[in-house]
């Protein structure tokens, strides 16, 4: 994650030298529900040791899609949670969250399994920190999902002992 979602032109974002942050996310293909985890990098911490985010729901979110499409936040998740610094439980470095992409417009959100994502908090200082979008000289990042097909049925009725794979 970047300051204003600066995350570079070109290269691994992993390699830019702005990174403050870190943003995770998992989706559970069969019940639809995405995950997040976004926190400041405890290497932005030792150098910023009075900062955090805020804790606001306007501020703490992720969307899938274009600018316009719905954004999950805390007032609209299924489970949420703001992550104090280990040091200084009061001052919040993160946040955590589930949503059940079936409360969500899927017209604005798009497919979830081939889509750009943004994940955004803001500092106490006010400034944005998103994973990347292009209105800040940045880039969005697809997320693509490799969701499993149903497994089929066994073929057989008892277990057969072995090495033999079916």
């Amino acid at each position: 994650m970047f300051n204003g979602g600066k995350n570079g032109a070109d290269g691994s974002p992993l390699a830019y030298s702005g990174r403050i942050g870190t943003a995770y996310i998992a989706y559970d293909c069969s019940s639809e529900v995405v995950c997040a985890s976004a926190h400041l990098d405890p290497e932005f911490l030792k150098t910023n040791p009075q900062t955090g985010i805020q804790m606001k729901d306007h501020e703490s979110w992720i969307r899938f899609g274009p600018d316009g499409a719905m954004k999950m936040k805390e007032s609209n998740s299924d489970e949420f949670s703001y992550v104090g610094r280990p040091d200084s439980i009061s001052t919040m470095i993160g946040y955590e969250g589930c949503w059940s992409i079936k409360n969500f417009d899927s017209l604005a959100m798009q497919s979830i399994t081939n889509n750009i994502v943004e994940v955004h908090f803001s500092l106490w200082e006010g400034q944005t920190t998103s994973t990347g979008k292009p209105a800040s000289d940045g880039d969005y990042i697809c997320l693509r999902p490799q969701c499993e097909s149903e497994v089929p049925e066994r073929p057989f009725s008892r277990s057969l002992r072995g090495s033999a794979k079916y």
